[in-house]
């Protein structure tokens, strides 16, 4: 997994509603 992948991750489960909206 890519640096960019964990910072993906990181604000999936900082902001639980993000990725609905992408």
């Amino acid at each position: 997994m890519t640096k960019g992948n964990v910072a993906e991750a990181k604000k999936l489960i900082a902001l639980p509603g993000s990725h609905q909206r992408v």
